[in-house]
C-alpha cells in the first residue's frame, strides 16, 4: 500500500500524488469510486418506497448497502445527491459523513497513510520596485533564490518568462514548497505573473507552507519571554538564528542594476533563513509528524482539521459514521447561538505575601472522561428537560453570579428528580450522560492522556538535542494539542462535533469544579482569592505544608465527586503549578509579581499575566520601569514613603531627560486591514498610508495574517495627532502625552492597588488638571450660592425692616 503525499477531486475521479520504492513521485488517479454517505437504519426505515424509487430514477442515489445500524447509499457523485441530503434534512433526519469530499472519502475507507518523507524547497522571489506602493502581479519578477531541505541552493535572474519556467521545472522535484509571509505576497504574485505570461502550473499536487504563519502559531503567546517584538524575517532570524537579512542602501531594482553581486546574495540569504529556521526549529517535520498522526495532508494542517480526520478514521475502525458538518442553513439557525465559557472570578485585589497557584490537571479532557461527556452518550431528551429547569433556576443571571452551595442544592435536587435510578451522569448545566456505554470521543480523549504519558515517560530515558529525543518530544506535542482540542470542536459551530449541551456540560462542569474547589480551601482556612477556568491562587503561610495542602484538598475533591456525581472514577484533580513570594493581583487576568516556585524548581524572579512589561505594544522605557516599581515593591520591600519619592523623581527625569531613544519610545501598533476601510485615519494608518505610498508597505490584506504591517511610531504632539516614523526620531517627543498615557498610567494601576489611600492621580498631568479645573468650578459654584444667600439674607432683612 502506497503512502499518499496529496489528493483531490477530478470532477468524479480521485488524483493521489505518492512515491513509488525508489522514491520517484507518482500520480494514481482512482476511476469510478462509489462514494456515499450513511443513515441510521431506524431513521432510514421512515423514508418512503417512492421517495426512494423517484431518487433512483433520477439516477441520483445508485445503490444501498445495509451493514449493523447504518444503511450506506451510494449516489453516482458527490454533488448530484444534494437534492437527496436536502429532502433529509428537511424531513429532520441526519445524513452522516454526507459533507466528506471523494478523495477523503476514499482516504478515510482505505486508511491510507501521509508520507512523512518529503522533499523541501524554501524560496524568495525579487520584484520591480520602481512603482509606487507593491501591487500583487503588477510588476515583473526580477529574480527568485531557493534553498532545498538538503542544503543545496539555486538562483535565477533576468528574462521573467525564463526564470518562472525554471522555477516550475525545479518545484517539480518537490513536494512542499514554503516561504515567509507567502500566503500574502510570494504565491500570489507568482501566480498572477504565471497568468500574465499564459504560463500554467498544476499546484494542486505540491504542498505550500507560509513558514510565518506557522511561527506566529507557535511564539505569539511567549514573544516577550524570547525576545521576540515581530514577525518579520529579519526579527525571527536574530532571535534564533542569531543572523539577520542583507542590509542594503539602494531600492531593489537599482541594486538589480547596478549591485548585481549584491542583491543575488540579498535573495539568497532571504531563502537560506528560511532553510536555517525551518531546520533549527524543525517547523515542517513536526507538522508532518500531526499530519501522518491523523491521516492530513499539510496544506489542510489547521486544529480542527486533524481532529476531524483523527477521529473519523478510528469512527471507521469501529463501524461508527459521524454527523455531517453543518450546511449553510444550519449555520444560519446557529448564529446566535453563545456556548458559556470559562469560569473567571473576580479576583480579591491587593498585595499578598506567599500565593500557590493550583492547577486544574487537563481539566476539560479529564472532565469529558470521568463524565462521560459524549454525542453517543447524551440523553437528549432529558437533558432538554433539565436545561429548561436550569434556565428557570438561572432566572436570568450569569452562572457565574450564583452561590455554589445554591447551585450544589438545585443539582442534587433535579438528579433525584430526573434520574432516579442513576443511571446517568449529571454535568454542572444539568444534562445527562448514560454512565453504562463507553462513549466514543471520551474514549479518544483517554487514549490520547495514555499515549502522552507513555511519550513522556519514554521521553525522560532520552538525551536532550538527539533526535530520538526531537521526534518525542514532537509526538507528546501532537497528542497533548489534540487532546486539549477535544473540547474546542464540540463548541466550533462549523463543526461536525458541534453540541452545546456537550460543550456547556464541559465548561459549565469546569466552573462547578473552581467553586468546588474553592469552597473547599475555603473549610481548609486558605480562602482562594482568584480563580481562572482551571486554576485557583491561594495564599499560605510560610510554614504550610504545600504538598499536604493539595493533597487533602484533591482527596476532598475526589471523594466529593464520587458521592454526589456518583461517577464510576473520577481523573479531575489538582497539581501544584507555581507559587509567588510576594505577589500584586491587579484585575482579572492581570496579575505580577516575584515567584518563588515555578517549572517544578525553586525560583526568584519576576512573572506576569495581562500586565504592560509581557504585552507587545508597550514602549520599551515604561516596560523597564514598570519592572523596576514590581521589583521594588515585591523584591525590596520598599514603603510608600519611598515609592513616592521614586515616582516625582521619575517624573522629573521624563520632562527633561535628552537621553531616551527612539527605541526607548517608539510606539508598535500593526494595521489589521487595507487603509482606505480605516473610517478614521489614527496616526499609524496616515503614517501606513506614506509606506504604501513610497513602495516601503504591502497593503494589508482582510483575513489575511498583517503581521509585516507593523508600524513604529513616535507621538511628536498628541493634541495635534502629529507623529512621525520610529527611524526619523529627530529628539522630539511630546513629554507630557507620554508620562500621562505611555509611562505612568501602568504604574498608576499598580501603585492604586497596594496603596488605594494615597491621591496617586495628582501626578498624571491630565488627570490633576481635571481635578483641579473641577476644584475651580466646585468654588464658583460655591461662591455664587454665598452670594446668592447674602443676597436672600439682605432681602429678608430689608423686610424685617419694612415691618
Amino acid at each position: 500500500m502506497f503512502k499518499a503525499i496529496t489528493a483531490w477531486d477530478d470532477k468524479n475521479q480521485i488524483k493521489i500524488v505518492y512515491k513509488d520504492d525508489t522514491d520517484n513521485r507518482k500520480l494514481k488517479t482512482i476511476k469510478n469510486f462509489n462514494w456515499y454517505f450513511a443513515l441510521s437504519l431506524n431513521e432510514f426505515k421512515t423514508i418512503p418506497e417512492d421517495v426512494l424509487n423517484d431518487f433512483y430514477q433520477r439516477r441520483v442515489i445508485s445503490k444501498l448497502e445495509k451493514k449493523d445500524k447504518y444503511v450506506k447509499i451510494y449516489a453516482y457523485n458527490n454533488w448530484v445527491v444534494k437534492p437527496f441530503i436536502e429532502y433529509l434534512t428537511a424531513n429532520n433526519l441526519h445524513p452522516l459523513e454526507a459533507d466528506l469530499s471523494i478523495h477523503k472519502r476514499y482516504l478515510v475507507d482505505n486508511h491510507i497513510e501521509i508520507e512523512d518523507n518529503v522533499d523541501v524547497l524554501f524560496f524568495d522571489i525579487e520584484t520591480d520596485d520602481s512603482n509606487q506602493g507593491i501591487e500583487i502581479g503588477r510588476d515583473r519578477i526580477l529574480s527568485w533564490a531557493a534553498y532545498d531541505n538538503k542544503g543545496n541552493s539555486f538562483f535565477e535572474a533576468g528574462d521573467e518568462r525564463e526564470i518562472l519556467k525554471k522555477f516550475l521545472l525545479l518545484l517539480q522535484k518537490y513536494d512542499v514548497y514554503c516561504g515567509w509571509n507567502s500566503d500574502g505576497f510570494d504565491v500570489p504574485y507568482i501566480k498572477a505573473r504565471l497568468t500574465k505570461l499564459g504560463l500554467s502550473y498544476e499546484w494542486r499536487a505540491k504542498h505550500h507552507v507560509d513558514l510565518m504563519k506557522r511561527c506566529i502559531k507557535l511564539f505569539s503567546y511567549e514573544m516577550e519571554k524570547i525576545g521576540l517584538t515581530g514577525f518579520s524575517l529579519n526579527k525571527v532570524s536574530k532571535v534564533f538564528l542569531n543572523e539577520e537579512k542583507i542590509e542594503h542602501d539602494e531600492g531593489i531594482l537599482e541594486m538589480f542594476q547596478n549591485n548585481f553581486e549584491l542583491f543575488k546574495k540579498y535573495n539568497l540569504k532571504d531563502a537560506e533563513l528560511l532553510y536555517k529556521l525551518d531546520k533549527k526549529l524543525n517547523l515542517i517535520q513536526v507538522m508532518l509528524q500531526q499530519c501522518v498522526w491523523t491521516g492530513t495532508f499539510l496544506n489542510r494542517f489547521y486544529v480542527g482539521e486533524l481532529l476531524d480526520n483523527y477521529m473519523l478514521r478510528e469512527s471507521k475502525k469501529q463501524g461508527m459514521y459521524l454527523r455531517s458538518k453543518p450546511d449553510r442553513k444550519i449555520m444560519e439557525e446557529l448564529e446566535d447561538v453563545r456556548v458559556t465559557g470559562g469560569y473567571v472570578r473576580e479576583p480579591n485585589r491587593g498585595l499578598y505575601d506567599n500565593v500557590a497557584i493550583f492547577d486544574f490537571k487537563s481539566l476539560y479532557p479529564s472532565m469529558m472522561i470521568s463524565w462521560n461527556i459524549g454525542q453517543d452518550s447524551l440523553n437528549e431528551e432529558l437533558s432538554n428537560i433539565g436545561s429548561e429547569h436550569f434556565e428557570h433556576f438561572l432566572k436570568g443571571r450569569k452562572i457565574e453570579e450564583v452561590d455554589f452551595d445554591e447551585w450544589f442544592k438545585f443539582l442534587m435536587k433535579e438528579k433525584k428528580l430526573l434520574d432516579p435510578n442513576d443511571e446517568y451522569t449529571q454535568t454542572a448545566n444539568n444534562n445527562f450522560f448514560d454512565k453504562h456505554i463507553d462513549s466514543f470521543i471520551p474514549t479518544l480523549v483517554k487514549n490520547l492522556l495514555d499515549q502522552r504519558k507513555v511519550f513522556k515517560k519514554e521521553l525522560a530515558k532520552c538525551q536532550p538535542g538527539t533526535a530520538k529525543y526531537g521526534d518525542l518530544k514532537g509526538k507528546q506535542s501532537v497528542v497533548k494539542e489534540m487532546a486539549n482540542s477535544m473540547f474546542g470542536i464540540t463548541a466550533d459551530k462549523r463543526s461536525r462535533y458541534f453540541n452545546r449541551h456537550i460543550a456547556e456540560g464541559i465548561t459549565m462542569t469546569g466552573q462547578f469544579m473552581n467553586k468546588t474547589i474553592s469552597a473547599i480551601f475555603e473549610k481548609l482556612d486558605s480562602p482562594v482569592i482568584y480563580g481562572d477556568t482551571d486554576s485557583v491562587f491561594v495564599p499560605v503561610d510560610n510554614d504550610v505544608n504545600i504538598e499536604k495542602l493539595l493533597k487533602t484538598a484533591n482527596d476532598k475533591l475526589t471523594d466529593f465527586i464520587l458521592k454526589w456525581f456518583k461517577l464510576k472514577m473520577s481523573i479531575v484533580y489538582l497539581e501544584y503549578d507555581k507559587a509567588y513570594r510576594k505577589m500584586i493581583m491587579l484585575d482579572k487576568k492581570r496579575y505580577t509579581g516575584m515567584m518563588k516556585f515555578l517549572n517544578d524548581q525553586d525560583v526568584n524572579e519576576l512573572y506576569s499575566k495581562g500586565t504592560e512589561d509581557v504585552k507587545r505594544n508597550t514602549i520599551t522605557f515604561a516596560k523597564q520601569k514598570f519592572i523596576d516599581l514590581v521589583k521594588l515593591i515585591t523584591d525590596e520591600n520598599k514603603t510608600a514613603d519611598e515609592i513616592i519619592q521614586w515616582v516625582e523623581d521619575l517624573r522629573a527625569y521624563v520632562l527633561t531627560t535628552e537621553d531616551l531613544q527612539a527605541e526607548d519610545l517608539q510606539i508598535k501598533t500593526t494595521v489589521s486591514k487595507p487603509t482606505y476601510k480605516y473610517k478614521s485615519k489614527p496616526v499609524h494608518v496616515r503614517l501606513a498610508e506614506k509606506l504604501i505610498k513610497e513602495g516601503k508597505m504591502l497593503e494589508a490584506q482582510e483575513g489575511k495574517n498583517s503581521w509585516g504591517n507593523q508600524i513604529s511610531y513616535i507621538i511628536v504632539d498628541n493634541d495635534n495627532k502629529d507623529a512621525i516614523l520610529a527611524d526619523e526620531f529627530n529628539g522630539n517627543w511630546d513629554r507630557k502625552y507620554y508620562w500621562d498615557v505611555q509611562i505612568f498610567a501602568p504604574l498608576e494601576r499598580i501603585l492604586s492597588t497596594v496603596w488605594p489611600d494615597i491621591d496617586w492621580e495628582k501626578y498624571d498631568f491630565e488627570k490633576a488638571a481635571k481635578k483641579e479645573r473641577k476644584r475651580k468650578l466646585e468654588e464658583k459654584r460655591a461662591e455664587k450660592e454665598r452670594l446668592k444667600i447674602e443676597k436672600e439674607e439682605k432681602k429678608r432683612q430689608k423686610q424685617q425692616n419694612l415691618l
